[in-house]
């Protein structure tokens, strides 16, 4: 039947081929007709899992003639294990999902993350939601920032404070919410997934935006979001991006993170920098000359927590209070700084990673052709370089010589782009992941 062979295919940009393979392609055509389709479950296993996360889209996504919508029947083979029955690889499958649970960093608290004019009120606002145990004055409240600018950090110490104070927290990366999600669905397990998650206190999540274009997670999340909503349970999030400028993500999701309060982080300033260095140093028992200080802060910017490696690094490798100079810095940590340099993110960086993924040369990219191989990936450099390095647009316009008004017009295109294509999206997801989130 051509319309169910259709289906199959769709099935796997939204579960994955294996998923397909495991749970729907092994189920046997009994008989169809233009408007009915009987299928065989081989056991009870299959059947539930179909009825649970199948059977719900059927109507729109399963069409026949005239596009009108096949009706499934479904049967159980006999002598199909029930169940009830106990599966082995099934019970592996939610053992292992029980054991990736996060943990929480303890060395990642509110004390020891740099406080600044601009972020008191967030400070102010997780302060609230770990002294009050329930009915939050904002729900949910959505981080989101920069990488580098601090949101991991926080949620950490968010987590950390709510454990101490007794309540159920849920503490998880977005990729890791779907990887549960498809183990639970493989075991036939969505009863104990959903009790894990809907039955928590408060459930911080890092990294929504990894949500993207994932349909099966985002659905499963809508209706996670909608039940701790409703039983007042606190929901914080985190996001490269605020809501309304995430891309891949339904709308009716974008909707219910902007219910709360939004909140931003910004990289910290070289002042800030040093702030972090002195308040780092003084936690170790080093002690540091200003000069030193704007060394340590001007030579490791890729993120705070490189800054904390180098000086936890000196901590070990000079005696107290040695206050060294910026010469025996560079000898001490020679090691961090080389690697300090070959994972920063620069202009240069990002447009070599985008040549690299589509295929062309760097100087595709900064040369003038027109052509559509060479301009989409010079956009999207572009967009990279504003929303993730956050360069003003002069500066953006210098380094790939162009008028700044062109490139204000090429980010406002790539945005456009993004919201009805989402191949695109994907794409530029795939990069930004590919640069800024290897570890």
């Amino acid at each position: 039947m051509k319309a169910w062979e259709n289906f199959l295919k769709s099935e796997e940009k939204e579960l994955g081929s294996s998923t397909v393979k495991k749970w729907l392609s092994t189920l046997r055509v009994l008989r169809y007709d233009p408007a009915n389709l009987h299928l065989e479950a081989k056991d009870s296993f299959q059947a539930h899992w179909f009825e649970e996360h199948i059977r719900p889209t059927l109507s729109k996504r399963l069409l026949g003639i005239n596009k009108r919508p096949v009706k499934v029947y479904l049967t159980v083979a006999k002598g199909g294990a029930t169940a009830s029955g106990k599966d082995p690889k099934k019970t592996k499958a939610i053992e292992s999902m029980k054991l990736q649970w996060e943990s929480p960093d303890a060395s990642q608290g509110f004390t020891n993350f740099v406080w600044t004019d601009s972020n008191q009120i967030i400070n102010k606002i997780l302060q609230e939601v770990v002294t009050k145990t329930a009915d939050p004055s904002f729900n949910p409240i959505f981080l989101h920032g920069p990488p580098g600018s601090g949101k991991t950090h926080l949620l950490n110490a968010t987590a950390v404070e709510l454990k101490k104070a007794g309540l159920k927290t849920t503490f998880i990366r977005a990729e890791n919410f779907t990887e549960h999600l498809v183990t639970a669905i493989r075991a036939g397990q969505m009863q104990q997934f959903r009790g894990a998650y809907r039955h928590t206190d408060v459930l911080i999540i890092d990294d929504i935006q990894i949500f993207a274009n994932r349909a099966s997670t985002q659905e499963e999340f809508f209706h996670t979001f909608n039940e701790l909503h409703l039983a007042g349970r606190t929901i914080i999030l985190s996001s490269c991006t605020p809501p309304g400028e995430l891309v891949g993500i339904e709308p009716r999701l974008v909707s219910r993170f902007e219910w709360g309060i939004t909140l931003a982080l910004h990289v910290l300033k070289k002042n800030d920098l040093k702030k972090l260095v002195w308040q780092r140093a003084d936690e170790r028992g080093l002690g540091l000359t200003e000069k030193s200080q704007d060394f340590l802060a001007e030579t490791f910017t890729q993120s705070p927590k490189s800054l904390m490696r180098a000086i936890d690094a000196m901590a070990l490798r000079l005696p107290p209070k040695s206050g060294s100079s910026p010469e025996e810095l560079k000898r001490v940590l020679a090691d961090l700084i080389s690697s300090e340099k070959a994972s920063l993110i620069t202009p240069d960086k990002v447009i070599k990673t985008v040549a690299e993924y589509w295929g062309i040369l760097v100087e595709d990219i900064l040369g003038k052709s027109q052509s559509r191989e060479c301009v989409l990936p010079r956009q999207i450099a572009m967009s990279i370089c504003r929303s993730q390095l956050e360069l003003p647009f002069t500066k953006i316009g210098l380094i790939f010589d162009r008028d700044h008004s062109t490139v204000i017009s090429a980010i406002r295109h790539i945005t456009k782009k993004q919201e009805a294509d989402n191949e695109l999206s994907s794409s530029l997801n795939s990069l930004i992941k590919q640069l800024f989130y290897k570890n």
